[in-house]
């Protein structure tokens, strides 16, 4: 839950590597007074690895459903 509230109410921030690129992800979830109630930072190589796998994982569950 709190992971979806951090995306949905934009409470993330893009953390640049030393290359200038994206090195990594922060995501927060704050009460509706402010208070933090989560903080979790991800690197982007294993949550590209995560969303491939994830993505490719969902394509093979809508093929297998629409072929009953």
């Amino acid at each position: 839950r709190h992971l979806r509230n951090s995306i949905s109410h934009y409470h993330f921030t893009v953390l640049e590597n030393e290359n200038e690129k994206i090195g990594s992800i922060k995501f927060e979830d704050k009460t509706s007074k402010g208070y933090q109630t989560f903080e979790l930072t991800i690197e982007i190589e294993p949550l590209k690895k995560f969303l491939l796998k994830f993505s490719e994982e969902m394509i093979r569950i809508m093929k297998a459903a629409k072929n009953g």
